[in-house]
């Protein structure tokens, strides 16, 4: 597996020269520590606060396991034919986020690539089973949204701006412009849509489980 291919399949011996051992010692546990670093008054307050963000961190992920656990049961039921233009095209919308998101962080994709040492169409054909799955995923929900004639608020719309504009550590105004000078908007709106949809989808799984037991 090694990348200079004259050298591939070949024993080899490395001589490694240690320059300097270091171990990380970790500081005594202080309230002049803890309210630095947390803003907590006191060690309890910090070890309370931490129990809390440890609960509600294991609460979210078991909640995305059960929503990724139904979607997939709904899924397996749906036999859906994909054109092979629309799993390209899905493809690129996927490329696309993800030069945005490293463009955030001042990479670009070109980079990205040389780093993983990939190429362009091996990155598509890791993102196609994928892109696969989030099709057969948008069309089974975009069924439910056209059935349940679901809409989006502009409220709705304001919130998830702010959400999203947290997370990019900018601000929800220059956000909204960025959105609605590439189109964004509708994207953030469609997507606030299949949430919806989704949500209606695992509220039914629930009142059937309620059912059951």
């Amino acid at each position: 597996d090694y990348k200079v291919s004259e050298l591939a399949g070949r024993d080899a011996v490395f001589e490694v020269v240690v320059k300097d051992v270091k171990r990380r010692e970790m500081p005594e546990l202080t309230s002049d520590l803890v309210k630095q670093l947390s803003g907590c008054d006191d060690i309890d307050g910090w070890r309370q606060k931490t129990r809390e963000r440890l609960q509600q961190e294991a609460e979210q992920r078991a909640e995305r396991k059960f929503r990724e656990q139904v979607m997939e049961k709904v899924l397996a039921g749906v036999r859906i034919d994909l054109p092979a233009q629309m799993v390209e095209e899905h493809i690129d919308g996927m490329i696309e986020r993800l030069d945005s998101r490293l463009q955030h962080q001042g990479l670009d994709i070109a980079g990205y690539l040389a780093y993983r040492g990939e190429t362009m169409e091996q990155l598509r054909d890791s993102y196609r089973s994928l892109a696969d799955k989030e099709l057969r995923r948008d069309l089974v929900l975009g069924a439910v949204v056209k059935a349940e004639k679901l809409e989006v608020s502009e409220q709705e719309l304001e919130q998830e701006l702010e959400v999203l504009a947290k997370l990019y550590r900018i601000t929800a105004d220059k956000l909204r412009k960025k959105y609605e000078k590439n189109g964004g908007m509708d994207n953030l709106r469609y997507d606030l849509l299949l949430r919806k949809a989704e949500d209606i989808i695992i509220g039914s799984a629930v009142k059937k489980m309620g059912t059951v037991a």
